[in-house]
C-alpha cells in the first residue's frame, strides 16, 4: 500500500473538475473527511508504529545492555582464516593480509602472519611478513610480533589490536601499533 495524497478531488470534498485518473466515479459522492486530509490518519498511524518499533528496539537494547549498532562480535571459530584489506602508516596506505590460526588446546590464543604490500593493492609478493602471537578475548584481538617470516628492509615489526565483527561480512577494524588504522574483510574459504 502506498500512502499519500489522492490524485483526485475526492479528497478535497469538492465535486468540481473531475480528474479522469481519479478512482472515484464522476457521479459518486466523494467520501467525507476531516480537515486532516486523505491518508492523514493512515500516515499518522504508520509513523506512530515505526516510532514505537524504533523505541522498542532501543529500549530492549538498553535494558539488556546490548549495543544499538547492528554489528556483533564474531566467535573464536569464525576468526581463523585469511583477512584482506589495508592499513595506513605515516600517511601511506598499504594493502595487507592477516592469516589467523587458532592456538593449541582450544584456548583464546591465536597466531597470525601479517603480510604487507608495497602499494594499496594486493599485487605481487608481499614486501614483508611478520609472525604474530596473541589472544582473542571479549571480542578483541590482540597480536604482538614474534619474528620475521620475510624481512622488509627499512621496516620494523609492529603489533595489531582489533575488533572483529559481523556486519554484512566479517570485518575487522583496528589499529597498527605506532602507525594508524586498518580494516580487513575475511576472505571466504574456497567452496563456500
Amino acid at each position: 500500500m502506498i500512502l499519500g495524497p489522492s490524485p483526485c478531488n475526492a479528497c478535497t470534498g469538492t465535486t468540481s473538475s473531475h480528474d479522469p485518473q481519479c478512482p472515484w466515479i464522476a457521479d459518486q459522492t466523494p467520501p467525507q473527511r476531516s480537515s486532516g486530509g486523505c491518508g492523514c490518519i493512515l500516515l499518522s498511524i504508520a509513523a506512530a508504529v515505526a516510532l514505537l518499533g524504533a523505541i522498542g528496539t532501543a529500549a530492549k537494547n538498553f535494558l539488556t545492555g546490548q549495543p544499538i549498532r547492528a554489528d556483533v562480535a564474531i566467535t573464536m571459530e569464525e576468526l581463523p582464516g585469511v583477512w584482506q584489506g589495508d592499513y595506513l602508516c605515516q600517511g601511506v596506505q598499504r594493502a595487507m593480509t592477516l592469516t589467523v590460526r587458532r592456538g593449541a588446546g582450544g584456548s583464546t590464543r591465536v597466531t597470525a602472519d601479517f603480510a604487507f604490500y608495497r602499494g594499496q593493492y594486493l599485487s605481487g609478493q608481499p614486501l614483508g611478513i611478520s609472525r604474530q602471537q596473541g589472544r582473542y578475548t571479549d571480542g578483541t584481538l590482540t597480536l604482538r610480533p614474534v619474528s620475521w617470516k620475510k624481512r622488509a628492509t627499512g621496516f620494523r615489526m609492529v603489533g595489531l589490536d582489533a575488533k572483529p565483527v559481523r556486519e554484512r561480512h566479517l570485518v575487522m577494524r583496528g589499529h597498527v601499533q605506532d602507525c594508524g588504522r586498518f580494516t580487513v574483510l575475511k576472505r571466504r574459504a574456497t567452496g563456500q
